[in-house]
Formats: structure tokens, sequence, C-alpha cells
């Protein structure tokens, strides 16, 4: 029910910004911008969804709160890259999915929030593409660079929305 709750409003945030839901993990949703056919304004779109979560997520914990249930914390990690699209799997049971280097480094983003205590993290690239666009985007906090594992280039990196002395627990 909990996770239902909150698939729910993520969807929502990601389906209005022409978001595709790849699959869910668990407890995560991998969502996709430019799937069949990339657009010029991906970026944005994709770093206007993560966004959107984020204040979805303030009004969620919100409705949680007035039921004396305790907050949930997430994180978004977006990277943007070539990567392969299609049914992977077997033939008794295949699934469409994106993989590839982009996917790898969203998700290693992704789990750098807990330990940069911020709810959102994206790649330069997605930042400078992003602006490129010429949209209306959310500030963009400069991090620095960091080491993702499975690369040999470190990663610069921006973080979106506020700073957060509690650690994520979604």
């Amino acid at each position: 029910e909990l996770l239902n709750a909150y698939f729910t409003e993520m969807v929502a945030a990601v389906k209005a910004h022409d978001g595709v839901v790849d699959k869910f993990m668990g407890d995560a949703i991998m969502a996709v911008w430019g799937v069949p056919q990339g657009q010029p304004d991906d970026s944005l779109r994709a770093l206007q969804a993560a966004q959107a979560m984020n204040d979805a997520l303030v009004v969620h914990n919100k409705h949680r709160s007035e039921q004396g249930l305790p907050s949930l914390r997430h994180g978004i990690g977006l990277h943007l890259g070539d990567a392969v699209a299609g049914d992977i799997g077997t033939p008794a049971r295949r699934q469409y999915t994106v993989i590839g280097d982009p996917v790898n480094i969203a998700s290693r983003l992704e789990s750098m929030t807990k330990e940069l205590k911020t709810p959102l993290i994206v790649s330069k690239s997605v930042v400078e593409t992003a602006q490129r666009s010429g949209g209306s985007m959310p500030p963009v906090e400069p991090r620095g660079t960091v080491a993702v594992r499975g690369r040999t280039k470190p990663v610069e990196i921006f973080s979106v929305g506020p700073s957060s002395d509690d650690d994520p627990a979604i």
C-alpha cells in the first residue's frame, strides 16, 4: 500500500513531463526520456519531472503526517547518453528496457544522494543539455566531480533541491 501510493504520485510526475516508466525495481522507479525517439528537450523534461517528483513527495509526506505516518525520502539520479533500447530477455519472458553506460551512471548518481544528503543529483551533461533547450529549469548547484564505479573519468555533478540532514529512506 505504501509503495503503491508513492508510485502513483511519482509516475504522475514522470508522465506529466512525457517520460516513460521503464520498470519498478523494488522501491525504485526507472524512467526514461527519448524513447523510442529523442527530442531536443529530453534532458529538460527529465529534470523538470525529477523536480516535480520532489514537489509531489512534499505533498505526499504532508498527507502521511496527517495520518500519523512517518515521512518518506527518496533519491533521484539523472544522466544522459546513448543506450540500447528494446525487448530483452528470453523467448519465454521479454521486457522492453534500456541498458548501457548512461543507465549505470544514473543509478550510481542516485546512490550518491544519500551520502551527499540531497534528493536529486544530475550530471553536467544533463544540465548543459537542459540549459540549451531554453526552457524553465529548476536551480542547480555545482557539487564538483565524483568518482563513479566502472568509469575511469570522474563525473561532474549538480544537486537540485534542498539539502537534508536526514538520510533518504527511499
